[in-house]
Formats: C-alpha cells, sequence, structure tokens
C-alpha cells in the first residue's frame, strides 16, 4: 500500500509544478479572421475550416497565434494556391491556404494577430467570393482548429 501512495505522490508531483499550476498547458488560439462565416466545418473528409467573406472583399488574415513563418508558398497551381505555415511550438503548426496576398517571409516570428495575408481563391478552390481554408496540425496529425481557438 505504501509503495502505491508513493507512486501516487511521485506522479502528482510531476504533473503539478510549483504553487500548484499544471506542467503542461494547452494552447489557446485566436480566430483568424472576422467578419467572415464559416461556409465548411472539420469533418472526416474536410480536415480543416473554411472560411468566406461576404462578396469580393479579400479580408484580413491574422496569425492564431505566435510563432515562427516556416513555408510561404506563392503557387496558384498546388491545391492549397497561396499558403503560409506557422509553427507555435509544442507541436503545433498552422496552415492558412487559398490567399489572394502574402504578408509574412519565411523565417519571419509572427505575434497572435499579426497579417499573414488576405483570404482569395487561388489553388484549387470551388468558391464564389475569397475564402480561407484553415488548418491545424498537432504533432504531425491534422486536429479541428476549433478546439484550440477561442
Amino acid at each position: 500500500m505504501k509503495h502505491w501512495i508513493t507512486s501516487l505522490m511521485v506522479t502528482a508531483a510531476l504533473l503539478v509544478g510549483a504553487g500548484g499550476s499544471h506542467v503542461w498547458a494547452a494552447k489557446s488560439f485566436s480566430q483568424p479572421v472576422s467578419g467572415s462565416y464559416i461556409t465548411q466545418k472539420y469533418g472526416k473528409q474536410h480536415r480543416a475550416i473554411d472560411y468566406q467573406r461576404y462578396k469580393h472583399d479579400k479580408g484580413f488574415v491574422g496569425s492564431i497565434g505566435d510563432g515562427k513563418v516556416i513555408k510561404v508558398k506563392r503557387d496558384a497551381k498546388c491545391a492549397y494556391g497561396w499558403h503560409v505555415m506557422v509553427d507555435h511550438g509544442d507541436g503545433y503548426v498552422s496552415v492558412y491556404s487559398h490567399l489572394s496576398g502574402i504578408s509574412v517571409l519565411q523565417g519571419q516570428k509572427v505575434k497572435k494577430g499579426k497579417k499573414i495575408g488576405n483570404m482569395g481563391k487561388t489553388g484549387r478552390v470551388h468558391a464564389k467570393y475569397p475564402i480561407l481554408h484553415l488548418e491545424v496540425i498537432k504533432d504531425g496529425k491534422k486536429i479541428n482548429p476549433s478546439s484550440v481557438m477561442k
């Protein structure tokens, strides 16, 4: 019985830092756009969230969190079109696709809300108006962006 209690106490000590705060912390990201609506939610066949603007307004796309730009690609013919990838640390990467303009450079550090670019229709898009296809990757696997955004 003493061994079990000791193991439990050691486990608790590893999970709780000084002052009773947890050692781990879930990332909390913000929405990448405002004034837009969701046209396609995350699901089995669509591992992202698609946002669309009203009419031809190419809305501002902001970084969902602090991080470093790890990829900038301006290729209207690739499926993602013009797109940007940001590494947020702790295994999190965000991907912003179908952009009409890109405002960051590869290797650049960005803050939450920093302009990444503008919504667009580059790549394989069948939308009437500009969109943003947002993916969030955790440890190499696509996750539901809504699960980590406020």
